[in-house]
């Protein structure tokens, strides 16, 4: 038996088009010669890689603000999608880096914008965590604001300001049983009540910076406004770059998401968006809404950036012209506030500075000891001065102590009863104060000590009698403002161990650490540069206040 001889393969060899591609091409020919218009098709064109916003056909009121188109191929139809905040509360979207997350973001800003035109006024508030795509809406009479992420002091107070305002109207829509902003319009007759929008673009950082830290109350806020803002017309809209970006808590009330370019195929099945659903020559804008193709519209209809900011500007300018009222701001605490701005009689508490939080000023109590604390050329000496001039204002008869060099730039700030400038000097003046308040002499009742450089004293000819003032005072109750270099105050023991016993002072420009080293108090994070000079973190009763202090 032999096995058969392998069979010879004939290479393979192009034959040339077939009938098929012969009848085809021909018919094609034909066609032109004679000049047939082409055939119309059983479906609807692919969506286009851009539209222009301005253009798509929308009602122009703040209960449906078109954002885009959406492909319907079983129906035949391209009509255009709206986010519907009544309906659906809070919306994310999705994408990786150049998919056009801050686009999306940019075009509901604007999209805000039209809103008025047959609705109600629609205010837009912004956190921006990505990369300042935001930016450019700020100039929009109906934007409130555009907070950078690292400004912490104002993302603290944007969110804090809209959370007081979803409370007020909470209490006012129950009273008229309103369960939208539309029905509270219609019941109240206030047609000026205005929805709002909290867009927060790169969610993913703000996380990150918010929720296991010192500031945690801020990433509260955020998620409590996303809770109960629907009813309210308060409604949050935040980008991620990961499905997994958002807590189970926010998941629970975000009711649509838009998926666009992704990477991840997790991030695909968790959206539920085909595998194959994107390539390289996906345009920007372009996603998977509640199992639909869309397409996000750009104002102007290019989706250059530059282009983009130029229609943006154009179109703020126009609603400036037509007199759209603008949105009401988020402040920004001031680097120079002068002590002059506030009316103080005698009597009323002294005021320290002004708050980050809510811009109100601040007072500190003056009794006990007050540490002021920071590195060189941070502000102390000017924040002693200040607490003395207050002092004097509310205090006008109360004697005035200075330990400090003889040339002291303090020397000139109050009419000082008493000053010691030498170790000898600053002995003996301790020693006869400390002995008259034991006494309760009545020339002593609310005196102001101040000591100045107080490292100076630490473990220094001086430094048992200055203890046992400081001892005295605070059982007198008497005021001591101690001013030091973070440097010199980082003792446990001795002087001073008696100097922090109170907890209570402010650390200028100050870095993280400062609050255990000096005032046995835990920092939010916190970095120097974050500081101008004058700004410190104000210590007091275990809580903490980041204050602009004021100027003598």
């Amino acid at each position: 038996w032999e096995s058969p001889a392998p069979a010879i393969t004939e290479p393979e060899q192009d034959l040339g088009p077939n009938d098929i591609r012969r009848i085809v091409g021909n018919i094609v020919r034909a066609a032109a010669f004679v000049g047939l218009p082409e055939a119309s098709k059983p479906w609807l064109p692919e969506l286009a890689p851009v539209y222009r916003l301005e253009e798509l056909p929308s009602p122009r009121n703040d209960s449906e603000l078109v954002f885009g188109v959406v492909d319907r191929p079983a129906e035949q139809l391209q009509p255009t999608v709206a986010f519907l905040p009544d309906r659906v509360g809070n919306m994310a979207v999705y994408g990786t880096g150049g998919s056009g997350k801050s686009t999306f973001l940019r075009t509901i800003a604007v999209a805000a914008g039209f809103a008025p035109a047959r609705g109600g006024p629609c205010h837009v508030y912004a956190l921006d965590f990505g990369a300042r795509g935001l930016s450019m809406i700020e100039s929009f009479p109906h934007v409130g604001a555009v907070i950078n992420g690292d400004d912490s002091e104002r993302v603290a107070r944007a969110l804090k300001m809209i959370r007081a305002l979803v409370d007020d109207r909470a209490d006012r829509y129950a009273k008229l049983n309103a369960s939208t902003i539309q029905e509270y319009r219609a019941a109240s007759g206030d047609r000026d009540e205005a929805r709002i929008l909290l867009l927060v673009d790169n969610f993913g950082a703000f996380r990150q910076t918010y929720e296991i830290s010192a500031q945690s109350k801020v990433f509260e806020t955020l998620e409590s406004i996303a809770a109960d803002g629907r009813s309210v017309g308060v409604n949050v809209i935040a980008s991620a770059d990961q499905a997994n970006t958002f807590t189970a808590s926010l998941n629970s009330v975000i009711q649509s998401h838009l998926a666009l370019r992704l990477t991840a195929d997790m991030d695909f099945t968790v959206l539920g968006v085909p595998l194959d659903a994107f390539s390289e020559a996906t345009p920007a804008g372009r996603g998977f809404l509640d199992g639909s193709e869309v397409q996000v519209g750009v104002i102007g209809g290019d989706p250059n950036i530059a282009k983009q900011a130029a229609a943006i500007a154009k179109l703020a300018a126009a609603m400036e012209r037509a007199g759209v009222k603008p949105a009401p701001g988020v402040a920004r605490l001031r680097d120079r506030i002068s002590a002059a701005e506030f009316d103080l009689r005698s009597g009323d508490a002294p005021i320290l500075g002004v708050w980050d939080e809510t811009l109100a000023p601040i007072a500190f109590d003056p009794t006990g000891v007050f540490v002021v604390s920071g590195p060189p050329q941070s502000g102390r000496t000017t924040t002693v001065a200040s607490m003395v001039s207050m002092l004097r204002r509310v205090r006008p008869d109360a004697p005035m102590v200075l330990f400090g060099p003889r040339r002291s730039s303090l020397a000139g700030v109050a009419p000082w009863t008493s000053h010691a400038s030498t170790p000898d000097e600053t002995a003996r003046l301790a020693t006869e104060l400390a002995g008259d308040i034991a006494a309760e002499k009545p020339d002593v009742a609310g005196m102001v000590i101040v000591i100045e450089n107080v490292g100076d004293h630490a473990n220094g000819p001086a430094d048992d009698e200055v203890q046992e003032l400081l001892k005295a005072c605070r059982i007198g109750g008497q005021f001591v403002i101690a001013e030091g270099e973070t440097s010199t105050l980082n003792g446990g023991f001795g002087f001073m161990s008696v100097l922090k016993l109170n907890k209570h002072g402010i650390a200028m420009q100050p870095d993280q650490m400062d609050g255990d080293m000096v005032f046995g108090t835990d920092f939010p994070r916190v970095s120097r540069a974050e500081f101008p000079v004058g700004r410190g973190i104000h210590a007091r009763a275990g809580k903490v206040y980041r204050v602009q202090v004021t100027l003598p």
